[in-house]
């Protein structure tokens, strides 16, 4: 886990903690294992326990290194939904 990595995780414990994160977040920058870390890990904060998240959605590249054309619908449609109720 890289310094950027680790203080982004300690940074949304203590949001987590505090009850101060925002509505949604996005990830982005080079390294795409690390927006999958980070975001799953946050994932891990909100929801511990559970092994599929209601609340979330990752988009991965496929074999091609493309995201298809049906991610890209699926996402839509996912952002269209309300959020599920918070604490």
């Amino acid at each position: 886990m890289s310094t950027s990595e680790h203080y982004l995780i300690s940074d949304f414990k203590r949001l987590v903690g505090t009850g101060a994160l925002a509505q949604s977040y996005i990830f982005f920058g080079e390294s795409r294992a690390a927006r999958t870390h980070v975001g799953k890990k946050l994932l891990e904060l909100l929801e511990p326990g559970v092994a599929t998240p209601i609340d979330a959605l990752i988009i991965e590249k496929n074999a091609e290194g493309t995201i298809g054309i049906d991610a890209v619908r699926g996402a839509i449609a996912w952002l269209w939904q309300s959020p599920s109720p918070s604490q």
